[in-house]
């Protein structure tokens, strides 16, 4: 989809984009109809929402040359050539082919575009919810937690009275935690364990922080609940475990 707004240029204007970088655009001159006149030209393209912008290069100061709103459309590895990917659009719509330096490059350029949707965008709130309504008992949405207690969703029981429940203060900073193995900083969270020995033989989730994305210093500051009192004595026992993000559409972390 081409565009011919002013409109959009003041969009990608406005604050920070998601990505940019320098992508290998395929492209066919005009009146030409064999596809050995096609050839790659480099482009400075600008990610922000849903909205893939390219320019000239990246010393532009005119409007884009165009932008293409990436929804009801899917992103797809491109064999023809190194390091190259493909957006592909429902029906009449025309593909556009895009080509990166390396390899990392283009998994990453993959990896935004396809978190840029709606439809993504959608599925991750559907996740979310379903996941904080298994622990919780609860739609976030549909269901919201009071608001008077100041506790964390995710931490309330009932209408126990929040005044007598245990509750720790997490106040935690971590230092030179390792990049990953694409040597990007990483999205560290921690999660919070619970046992009571003996009658537990295994440390079990009781809650987690938010993600702190992309830094290798990050600092936590949360209020964790215990719900009812009843299953908290002085032999619990609690275990905290900095996880990092990998992806989060799939929820998949390593320690």
């Amino acid at each position: 989809m081409r565009f011919n707004s002013k409109e959009l240029t003041h969009i990608v204007e406005q604050g920070v984009v998601d990505k940019e970088g320098i992508l290998s655009m395929k492209y066919k001159p005009e009146g030409r109809i064999f596809k050995k006149e096609e050839t790659y030209i480099t482009r400075h393209c600008k990610l922000k929402g849903n909205l893939l912008f390219y320019y000239k290069n990246k010393e532009s100061r005119t409007e884009p040359l165009g932008v293409l709103v990436l929804e009801r459309c899917t992103i797809e590895l491109d064999d023809e050539i190194d390091n190259a990917f493909i957006i592909v659009f429902e029906g009449d719509e025309p593909t556009y082919h895009f080509a990166t330096r390396t390899e990392t490059e283009r998994d990453e350029w993959i990896q935004a575009l396809h978190l840029s949707s709606y439809e993504c965008l959608k599925m991750q709130l559907q996740s979310l919810r379903e996941q904080i309504q298994a622990k919780t008992g609860r739609d976030p949405v549909s269901q919201p937690p009071p608001t008077e207690t100041g506790m964390a969703f995710e931490t309330q029981s009932g209408n126990a009275n929040t005044n007598d429940e245990p509750a720790m203060e997490i106040c935690l900073s971590c230092e030179d935690l390792p990049n990953d193995s694409s040597a990007n900083p990483p999205n560290p969270f921690i999660v919070i364990y619970t046992i009571n020995p003996p009658q537990q033989q295994t440390w079990v989730q009781h809650s987690h922080t938010e993600v702190v994305e992309k830094t290798t210093s990050p600092q936590f500051l949360k209020t964790i609940g215990f719900g009812d009192s009843s299953g908290i004595d002085t032999n619990t026992r609690i275990k905290l475990t900095v996880y990092h993000v990998k992806e989060r559409m799939t929820g998949t972390v390593s320690t």
